[in-house]
């Protein structure tokens, strides 16, 4: 999976900086994103919260 850097990280001896993309997977890709290091390029819909409650069926 592809993400963005948010703060420097090392892997296999290459340095990348915030803002670059990197693709990392498995556990890597866990402990970066727990680190804070990384998010995904594409954030999952989980997140979205509605505005309201909306009655579609009647009263």
């Amino acid at each position: 999976m592809e993400y963005r850097v948010l703060s420097p990280v090392l892997m296999d001896t290459q340095r990348y900086e915030p803002g670059e993309t990197i693709e990392v997977n498995g556990a890597r890709a866990s402990e970066l994103l727990d680190s804070g290091s990384i998010e995904p390029m594409h954030k999952p819909f989980q997140q979205y919260k509605p505005t309201a409650n909306i009655n579609l069926e009647g009263e």
